[in-house]
């Protein structure tokens, strides 16, 4: 690159000409500015290694170059965020919260006629939602600017059609090549390219390394020369190969900003909430009662609920609303003696809407179904974790808490493509959290699409490419882990209409999980979590045959995977006696990154 060249010169106190000094002033709020600056910054670490070998001087411009390089990253994560809060604060739609109720009450009614709405107008499901993957062929639909495949680039067609090894190898030689391939760079591609320029970045360090280490032991005389060229060779590679990460990073955020901004456009918006309203409107033909009630309910919530603005519209509060929908259709259907309950009255907690069921012969104070726990086998190591979720349809962002009858709860959050994603990594996250230290673990939940995916997969032990909704990279990922986990996994749709303790909690954490980037929400979490744990050791039937010395003692993990963890240790009087339970709970900032966060209290 010559603007690198450029700026190692100046580094090093060379006298820049007009035109150069031109062009970096051109050009210091351009990402490849500080793409350049990296990849001179790391040319300059090769080439001193390259010299400590060959006994010549070494330059010592590196700490200069990466000063440079991180004031120029901070100043274009500054401007995206800026940009970023502009885009969001376009995007909300500006009142969904009877629609969210309706999902919540008749999601398989709802479902259908918004597929049927969008067949209509040969659309898919996922045209009307903000995406997490596959941006460009949503923004491409979206736009209404098609690019057939046949009209693409050939070097873009070409890496398209590769499949994931070859792709790798074909990122791996970009950054070997002094001339790398703009193809990379394409709209269509730099999803795909960003999600592996990681990992290329890390095996061609290791080899640069694996290089010094080399010319650091004996080596004989008439080798030595050999080595010190392959490690140059090697430096180089990993120079342009960190640069071209640091790009496709870049490229990745303007892709995101693009979509972001296209879904927000006042057009797209006002096209998306009549389909919305359209699919609401099919399900009240059918369904008048339900229609009655949630206008009824919705303008009741919107009076009194202190978090209502034409801004924030409520759209955490569906489920509240939802509930006291349910109980007055349930009351009406009860003054109609001989009438069957009808789909309006299904319990969908938190947008699952695809479970149907009846009141089971327990009650509200039951941990779960009782009708549900008894036909799971029998297994003393069977551990059984519930789990709620709360999903926002226009971000894609999710939050979910679990909780154990024993007082053992966790939550976490992140982006899904659609509500199904959503509720398939809260299970597979609350199974992974449970799977230590027990045989057997039951993940119950409100979603029979994401159990069934679950069950699927761990009996297959493989993630195939069709799941039978949109998933998210990550949610492939938290798969894999699960079939690669100890002891056996199994997930329940939970078709129940009452409302048991354990959801109950589950879903108060998950109401504060999907809120825990707001001032105040780690601790709200943590003390609701305090108060869940405690609640429930004191309903739990077994009792507790812990040593006084062992009783609440926090161990910190060594080391491995689990440096940095706390476990909990616990005895369960109704497994073996001597087993324990380890319940990991990782530190409360994992909110603030959207990953999945556990957090048992003794």
């Amino acid at each position: 690159m010559q603007l690198a060249t450029i700026l190692r010169d100046r580094a090093a106190g060379v006298k820049l000409d007009p035109e150069e000094r031109r062009a970096l002033k051109v050009l210091a709020d351009d990402p490849i500015f500080s793409v350049a600056l990296r990849y001179a910054e790391l040319l300059d670490e090769g080439e001193a290694m390259v010299a400590r070998h060959s006994g010549r001087p070494a330059t010592h411009h590196v700490k200069a170059l990466a000063r440079q390089r991180i004031d120029a990253v901070r100043r274009l994560e500054s401007h995206y965020r800026q940009r970023l809060t502009h885009a969001r604060g376009t995007s909300s739609v500006s009142d969904r919260l009877s629609v969210l109720v309706v999902r919540e009450i008749a999601g398989r009614e709802y479902d259908r006629a918004l597929a049927s709405v969008l067949g209509q107008r040969g659309l898919r499901s996922e045209a009307i939602s903000l995406p997490t993957v596959r941006l460009w062929s949503w923004l491409n639909n979206a736009a209404g600017a098609r690019t057939p495949g046949d009209e693409m680039p050939p070097d873009v067609r070409r890496l398209l059609r590769m499949h994931d090894t070859a792709f790798v190898q074909a990122v791996m030689a970009d950054a070997k090549s002094s001339h790398p391939e703009a193809a990379f760079e394409h709209p269509a591609v730099v999803e795909r390219w960003a999600s592996c320029t990681s990992e290329v970045e890390s095996r061609l360090r290791s080899a640069r390394e694996q290089c010094d280490r080399t010319l650091r032991g004996k080596v004989p005389k008439g080798q030595r020369a050999k080595e010190i060229g392959r490690l140059r060779g090697a430096a180089g590679a990993y120079a342009m190969a960190s640069a071209r990460n640091l790009m496709a990073d870049f490229a990745l955020k303007a892709l995101r900003l693009q979509v972001l901004q296209q879904y927000g456009q006042e057009r797209f918006q006002q096209f998306r909430v009549a389909l919305l309203k359209e699919t609401t409107e099919t399900v009240y033909r059918t369904e008048p009662a339900l229609a009655a009630e949630v206008a009824r309910a919705s303008a009741e919530h919107r009076r009194t609920c202190q978090r209502w603005s034409p801004s924030n519209p409520c759209l955490t509060c569906a489920p509240g609303v939802a509930a006291v929908v349910r109980e007055r259709l349930s009351a009406r259907a009860g003054t109609s003696a001989g009438k069957a309950q009808t789909a309006t009255s299904t319990h969908s907690e938190a947008e699952a809407g695809d479970v149907t069921g009846s009141t089971c012969s327990g009650g509200p104070n039951f941990f779960a179904c009782s009708d549900l726990r008894g036909q799971l086998s029998a297994n003393l190591g069977r551990m059984v974790g519930v789990t709620e979720l709360r999903h926002d349809s226009g971000t894609g962002r999710f939050g979910h808490g679990w909780v154990t009858e024993h007082g053992e709860w966790g939550t976490g959050g992140g982006d899904a493509a659609n509500v199904h994603d959503a509720w398939l990594q809260a299970v597979c996250r609350t199974a992974l959290e449970l799977g230590g230290g027990v045989s057997r673990v039951s993940v119950l939940c409100r979603d029979q699409r994401a159990a069934s995916v679950v069950n699927h997969v761990v009996k297959v032990k493989f993630v195939a490419e069709a799941l039978g909704f949109s998933v998210t990279e990550q949610t492939r990922k938290l798969l894999t882990r699960l079939i690669e986990s100890r002891g056996k996994v199994s997930a329940s749709a939970n078709s129940c209409q009452e409302r048991h303790r354990g959801a109950e909690a589950a879903g108060r954490l998950a109401d504060l999980a999907i809120r825990a980037r707001q001032p105040g929400g780690t601790e709200a979490i943590k003390a609701a979590g305090d108060k869940v744990a405690e609640e429930f050791r004191r309903l739990s039937e077994t009792t507790s045959v812990q040593s006084p010395e062992e009783s609440g003692r926090a161990l910190w993990a060594p080391g491995g995977s689990n440096a940095g963890e706390l476990h909990w240790r616990k005895r369960v009087a109704s497994g073996s006696p001597g087993r324990w339970l380890d319940r990991t709970s990782r530190r409360a900032e994992g909110h603030s990154r959207g990953q999945a966060t556990a957090s048992s209290r003794r």
